[in-house]
């Protein structure tokens, strides 16, 4: 509680009330919790402090140059009889909640709409004013955007046996938005993965063109351009790669072929210490490797089948390609993609 010494601090901080009916209500709550509920004032300084804080047309309510407790009393019901009003508010937030907009599409947009319809909820509640009104709730929904008001009243449907109040039905609102921004950040991931594909197959469809324009002399004099010249040169980073057997499974199949899994890929890469993890040849060591490439998915400097990052991210694209938003949706929630739950302030 404030004590006499603190007298200039809540001076500072209790804005001055000019008259205007707007700022009336939180004027007074202001003034009762500093001032008029704290006991180490008494009445006379209190009515000294009201009147300091009163400018404009709020200053004719003083109706006498008394100072008393029954003077201070008559003061704050003048104010009260001519500023109040409490009714009026309460419409005038129940106007706003209608008329407040919310957004359509940006996920970001509608969590801040959401909140700002809980902070004028909490304002009416103050009022004595119950937000699980069923039409309250009705204009809450109508104002989503279709995908998330349609499952709002299926959810409601299911549950006929029980009306939701304002504030669970916020909760699953918020719950449908975090499950619409992970699936759309996955589908991003997907459209970035797609791109880094396209350029890597440009960059093997560059290497295969210089590779057949390298010339081969025959005993004849004539040139040709073929693989055998390749063979004797420096091969690609994509040789050992392609030849069999497997690097990964020692099967006779190429080792790009190879159907194990990466993890056990990896597993089977770190046994054989003298091949390089970042380009697969065997005469020098990952650190000595003087490949320019790296892996396309983490940037890391491991060959694109050893990453487990690119497993996952594969495992992601299938299933994006494979079900649908529902089932999608479903996947997320069975896997933690869950919001932060509300609480009432």
């Amino acid at each position: 509680m404030a004590g006499i010494m603190d007298i200039p601090t809540i001076l500072s901080t209790i804005k001055p009330f000019n008259g205007n009916t707007e700022d009336y209500a939180l004027f007074i709550t202001r003034f009762n919790a500093l001032v008029h509920h704290n006991p180490t004032i008494d009445d006379i300084l209190k009515q000294n402090i009201l009147i300091s804080l009163l400018e404009g047309d709020s200053k004719e309510l003083i109706t006498s140059d008394q100072l008393s407790p029954e003077s201070y009393a008559d003061l704050r019901q003048n104010l009260e009889m001519v500023y109040n009003r409490t009714g009026d508010r309460k419409n005038q937030l129940l106007d706003n909640y209608r008329k407040l907009p919310f957004h359509q599409t940006d996920n970001d947009m509608m969590d801040k709409d959401v909140m700002k319809h809980v902070c004028l909820a909490n304002s009416l509640e103050r009022l004595q004013f119950s937000m699980d009104n069923t039409l309250v709730i009705k204009t809450f929904i109508e104002k989503l955007p279709s995908q998330i008001m349609r499952m709002v009243i299926k959810k409601n449907q299911r549950n006929s046996h029980h009306s939701p109040s304002f504030m669970e039905t916020v909760k699953l609102v918020r719950t449908l938005i975090s499950e619409n921004r992970s699936v759309e950040e996955a589908e991003k991931r997907r459209k970035e993965t797609t791109q880094i594909n396209e350029v890597c197959t440009a960059e093997v469809n560059k290497l295969s063109t210089t590779r057949d324009k390298i010339p081969h002399h025959h005993s004849d004099g004539k040139k040709s351009y073929g693989h055998d010249q390749l063979a004797q040169r420096q091969p690609s980073p994509f040789a050992t790669y392609r030849l069999a057997p497997c690097i990964f499974c020692a099967k006779d199949h190429e080792s790009f072929k190879c159907t194990i899994s990466t993890q056990e890929k990896v597993e089977a890469i770190n046994k054989q210490k003298d091949i390089c993890r970042n380009c697969l040849f065997r005469n020098h060591r990952t650190d000595k490797c003087k490949s320019r490439f790296a892996c396309p998915t983490c940037k890391r400097k491991h060959h694109s089948s050893l990453c487990l990052e690119k497993s996952k991210m594969d495992t992601l694209v299938n299933l994006l390609s494979s079900t649908t938003s529902e089932e999608l949706k479903t996947f997320f929630r069975t896997n933690g993609v869950e919001p932060q739950s509300i609480q009432k302030h």
